[in-house]
């Protein structure tokens, strides 16, 4: 798991899923789900499948639409560096192992 209260991201290869989460405290969240391929040693492809707005008294279901990929240029165990599809660059900090927000 990569990032901190805020804004989460979630990866797990074994169970081909990712997750994006933009935490809004004290309960809410907006997380969008999707499927991952692993394409070669850096590059990986993602593909929208689900996305909710949670709040404290519902969840509402959002249309996801979307798909991509982004290269990891530079990980270790505490820091991974990646460029995606538009050219954007990410530094995350690994925070543990996968946590599947719900």
């Amino acid at each position: 798991m990569y990032g901190q209260q805020g804004a989460v991201l979630v990866i797990d290869v074994d169970a081909k899923r990712l997750q994006n989460v933009i935490t809004f405290p004290p309960s809410g969240a907006f997380i969008v789900d999707s499927s991952i391929a692993v394409e070669g040693p850096q590059r990986v492809s993602f593909k929208f499948n689900a996305a909710k707005l949670k709040t404290a008294s519902r969840d509402w279901g959002v249309p996801p639409f979307g798909q991509g990929w982004f290269d990891t240029v530079y990980v270790d165990g505490k820091i991974r560096i990646a460029q995606d599809i538009r050219g954007d660059t990410l530094i995350v900090e690994n925070d543990g192992p996968p946590r599947i927000f719900e």
